[in-house]
């Protein structure tokens, strides 16, 4: 059996016995390694996005752990979340915002084409931002973690290994 085949059969075993209260989890993504950017576009995590959602009620998880530069708008981590059109979320977590010097700020909902900035403070200082909430999905399709560098300034910002995503199905 291959290492994916491996790693899928694992996961669909997990799947199978994780029901808990009315919810069970559907996806789940752990980063195995870092990724690194210094372009200001953003584009989908390649780790911690989600194919062929299908449509229905979610609760979900979103543990980052993320660098970048050190100096006044040096890289900063620019983020949001996507869901297919039509999608309706409510998702509030801690984040340390690049627009006031690093403070944390609570309550901050980051879907759609809104992005959030968050503070960096050097390549090898990790922060977290946990988001938590809820999607509705009409439409069947991808749920991902965007981002990028909030500033190019040629230092990469990082979406770091073992940050984890994860979509509890509303059964």
């Amino acid at each position: 059996m291959s290492d994916a085949s491996e790693k899928a059969y694992a996961l669909e075993a997990r799947l199978a016995v994780q029901v808990v209260e009315g919810w069970t989890i559907a996806f789940e993504a752990i980063k195995g390694g870092d990724t690194g950017r210094t372009s200001t576009t953003l584009a989908d995590d390649p780790d911690l996005t989600f194919a062929d959602v299908p449509a229905g009620t979610y609760m979900a998880d979103w543990d980052l752990l993320y660098d970048g530069g050190s100096g006044a708008n040096e890289g900063d981590f620019k983020f949001h979340i996507t869901a297919p059109g039509g999608a309706t979320a409510n998702l509030s977590g801690i984040v340390r915002l690049a627009s006031d010097a690093g403070n944390l700020h609570q309550g901050i909902v980051a879907t759609g084409g809104s992005s959030i900035i968050a503070y960096t403070n050097g390549v090898g200082t990790t922060y977290g931002i946990s988001m938590h909430g809820n999607i509705v999905i009409a439409t069947p399709g991808t749920v991902a973690l965007r981002w990028a560098c909030g500033t190019n300034t040629g230092t990469s910002s990082h979406a770091l290994a073992n940050s984890r995503m994860a979509l509890y199905r509303r059964i």
